[in-house]
């Protein structure tokens, strides 16, 4: 259509314009609808499966020109075709999903949610498909490795034990596909609380110690081990002499002077002297138990002074870290009345604990132990 700015004049011709339409390029500007999505985006794995060529399948996935609400629902129905193929056609998916990542197309969040999509779903896959944990491990530790997802991410949804042993199988492959050094680099800068992955039934030190060697993981906490050695040692013989004989034989000497050792120790000794006294079963914690019973704990502790000054004495730095053991062994039990005080006056009188450590406990700020502003509270004396 066109109109003219003037009247046409035989001196001078009359300027034309044409009208700007509001429907230029309308088909080319449509929004998708999700079934043609869907129906494309299948068809685009389909052919990538086949021809395993990545930039295709990059630009064809470009090509679609998806909405974002779309895409989370996507990644999950391209996990889906793939679940039950094999595992080289799951990592071409995963290769491609990064690709995706590096261009933009897609964020961590939206292969997160379908992550947890796929973790709603495991119950009725697993009666079809025997291994899709597995399976989805696979997806996980792919997406970990080539930094689509973070260690971190993945674990929040599968706490308190989720789809166990789903998590596991994750740092399993990790390790398999990426190395021990790697992995430990990884987990540790994670701050990831195994024991909060398990099971309730399952959620012990001793318990976890022996889950992480099964399956070849120990190497993540191996001070966990040792404690849960330590644990079963005690139970086994629990003199004085053969526990410090079985450290000699079976903890190496480098070991003895890093603090994980020194708290996993202490906590040991700690725990198996209130459980055989001011902790055994049936007495009630918020009462200070009776006269004949303290005179036994102080005993068993008197008994256990020369495993305590093997280790601590000297080392004014190892001794407050058994006094950080023994806030958090207080704080697990629920502060029993007294218990504290009674063992930092036990400590002191000993001579297991020197008085530059006490001081240091109590000026020290480390949010690593729980606890501290109730265990103050207690020794106000300090």
């Amino acid at each position: 259509m066109y109109f003219f700015l003037s009247s046409p004049s035989p001196l001078k011709p009359a300027l034309i314009v044409k009208q700007v339409t509001q429907d230029k390029n309308k088909a080319n500007k449509q929004v998708p609808t999700k079934e043609d999505v869907m129906k494309k985006s299948e068809d685009l794995l389909t052919e990538y499966l086949k021809s395993q060529n990545l930039e295709t399948a990059v630009k064809s996935y470009k090509d679609i020109r998806m909405p974002k609400k779309y895409v989370c629902d996507v990644l999950l129905m391209m996990m889906k075709m793939t679940i039950e193929k094999t595992e080289s056609e799951r990592e071409l998916l995963s290769q491609l999903m990064s690709e995706l990542k590096k261009e933009g197309q897609v964020n961590g969040n939206q292969v997160m949610e379908a992550l947890k999509n796929i973790f709603q779903q495991l119950s009725e896959l697993e009666t079809e498909i025997p291994r899709v944990k597995s399976h989805v491990a696979g997806f996980e530790a792919r997406g970990i490795s080539s930094d689509l997802v973070s260690l971190s991410q993945v674990a929040e949804p599968l706490e308190s034990g989720a789809h166990y042993p789903l998590f596991l199988l994750c740092l399993q492959q990790l390790h398999k596909s990426q190395g021990r050094t790697w992995l430990h680099s990884v987990f540790s800068q994670s701050k990831i609380n195994l024991l909060s992955m398990l099971p309730e039934i399952d959620r012990t030190k001793e318990r976890l110690a022996d889950i992480l060697e099964d399956r070849g993981l120990s190497f993540l906490l191996p001070l966990l081990r040792i404690q849960a050695d330590l644990w079963k040692q005690l139970h086994a013989d629990p003199s004085p002499t053969a526990l410090y004989r079985w450290i000699r034989d079976n903890v190496d000497t480098a070991q003895h002077t890093v603090p994980g050792f020194v708290s996993a120790l202490v906590s040991c000794m700690i725990k198996y002297i209130t459980q055989e006294t001011t902790l055994a079963d049936g007495l009630d914690r918020t009462c200070v138990p009776e006269k004949n019973i303290l005179d036994k704990e102080r005993e068993m502790l008197e008994k256990f002074k020369p495993v305590f000054q093997a280790f601590l004495h000297e080392h004014p730095d190892l001794q407050l870290v058994a006094l950080y053991a023994l806030q958090v062994h207080c704080y697990n039990f629920g502060f029993p009345k007294g218990m504290l005080l009674r063992w930092f006056m036990m400590f002191y009188d000993l001579e297991i604990i020197e008085e530059e450590a006490f001081l240091k406990w109590k000026e020290d700020v480390n949010d690593e132990y729980p606890g501290k502003g109730k265990a103050l509270f207690q020794v106000s004396w300090l």
